[in-house]
């Protein structure tokens, strides 16, 4: 007869069994935001419509950002890991039905549920993982969690073009189906996972908890609370900075006399290299070093990479812009980190989804307005190329100097004491 596991055994390996799913679930949402650009070409030639191909990815990208705020919500309402189990179910679903669509359109509007299903997804793993763990651990496996990112950032594509080739570009959607059924197994069942629904007694989704005061949100909050505030705005810029630069450097090397697609690539992989790597090490020293330290040195290794591209002439130096953007994804890497473990430490109990969804929100849409902001002031210099992408990387590098006044805002120590809400007035 086996002797049973001492009860904190059991909760070790069951905690690390849900951080393995959380990590593959997540690895699948991060993947398909960037696997489907090597399968463009031969879904066009399948499906026709060429001139809508694009909106095969902004169609899953701007679902993405747009249902992070009302995946916050709902966890916080019903509990996280309910309403993870259902957006598992629905990706899986809408990225079978991409497989089997015969036409462009078709192929669009299951893209735009897929993203639905994929940013809920990414928001309420950050927010189960959050829960899972206590504050002292919570900054170390995020930035395990982190790693996740730069790993389907560099295998993706790669991963997709092989499937794709062997068995179609179908099969690339196909295989999302038995993946999300095998996750829904692994996901453990519904407890105490720090949302307001697993305080009370477990009801279905369509009967709605009590209301409750005070549902300010983040941003709400965070105009009382400066250290919420910088962590937002740091959010925000961190986001605006790699996205926006990634997505100019491939047109800025083409202008040179590099072998353009295979140095842009080299270099876009290690900002996602330079990004895991700085969460990881910024997730393990954080509750020693404390915020104020790692969001200032942050920057600073951002500052110094986009000056590095900045300062590039029409003879580019393939070292120098490798560094750049190692050093650029380095620091973002700290600055991620920092806002949204900040963000969780200093939530109350029932807020902690919120929280999440709210930097994982400011995350995308400081992506979309980088982007979008620095081709706009390079395509302002078109007549000369280098002199618009110069003028793009110095207003970069000129707007992030003035960010590290948000880093003085934050706490200096790790574990802050949690300022307490003023309860309301009631008028009699």
């Amino acid at each position: 007869m086996s002797t049973p596991l001492p009860e904190t055994e059991t909760r070790t390996r069951a905690k690390r069994r849900t951080l393995a799913a959380l990590a593959f679930s997540l690895f699948l949402a991060a993947m398909d935001s960037t696997v489907v650009a090597v399968l463009l070409p031969d879904i066009s030639d399948t499906l026709g419509d060429s001139a809508q191909r694009a909106w095969v990815m902004s169609a899953y990208l701007l679902a993405v950002m747009l249902c992070a705020p009302l995946a916050g919500r709902l966890a916080d309402r019903y509990g996280t890991r309910p309403i993870l189990a259902y957006a598992l179910a629905l990706f899986g679903i809408a990225s079978a039905g991409c497989g089997f669509t015969t036409g462009m359109q078709g192929l669009i509007a299951l893209r735009v549920l897929q993203g639905l299903a994929g940013g809920s997804i990414i928001v309420l793993d950050y927010a189960l993982l959050g829960s899972l763990f206590t504050a002292d651990e919570r900054a170390k496996a995020q930035g395990l969690l982190s790693l996740v990112w730069g790993f389907a950032a560099l295998t993706g594509p790669a991963l997709g073009a092989s499937i794709s080739a062997a068995f179609g570009w179908r099969s690339v959607f196909w295989i999302n189906l038995p993946l999300a059924l095998v996750l829904l197994l692994l996901l453990p069942g519904t407890r105490n996972d720090g949302s307001a629904s697993a305080m009370q007694k477990p009801r279905p989704p369509w009967q709605p908890s009590p209301p409750r005061p005070s549902s300010r949100t983040l941003v709400e909050r965070a105009f009382e609370h400066r250290d919420l505030l910088a962590a937002c705005m740091l959010s925000f810029l961190s986001s605006a900075a790699l996205y926006g630069t990634v997505a100019l450097l491939p047109f800025y090397i083409g202008f040179g006399t590099h072998p353009a697609p295979y140095v842009a690539a080299g270099t876009i992989a290690l900002a996602a290299l330079g990004w895991s790597a700085g969460s990881a090490v910024c997730g393990h020293l954080l509750d020693r070093s404390g915020y104020r330290r790692f969001a200032a040195l942050g920057l600073a290794l951002m500052i110094s990479g986009t000056a590095l591209l900045a300062l590039q002439g029409g003879r580019m130096d393939t070292i120098a812009i490798c560094a750049g953007m190692g050093l650029l994804g380095f620091g973002v890497g700290f600055v991620a980190t920092v806002s949204l473990v900040l963000a969780q430490n200093r939530a109350d109990k029932g807020r902690l989804g919120g929280r999440t969804a709210t930097i994982q929100f400011l995350r995308n849409l400081g992506a979309a307005i980088g982007i979008n902001a620095l081709t706009a002031v390079q395509i302002t210099r078109s007549t000369d190329p280098h002199g618009g992408f110069h003028a793009a990387f110095t207003l970069l590098v000129l707007t992030l100097i003035p960010a590290l006044g948000l880093a003085l805002l934050l706490p200096e120590r790790y574990l802050e004491p949690i300022v307490p809400e003023r309860p309301r007035q009631i008028s009699e």
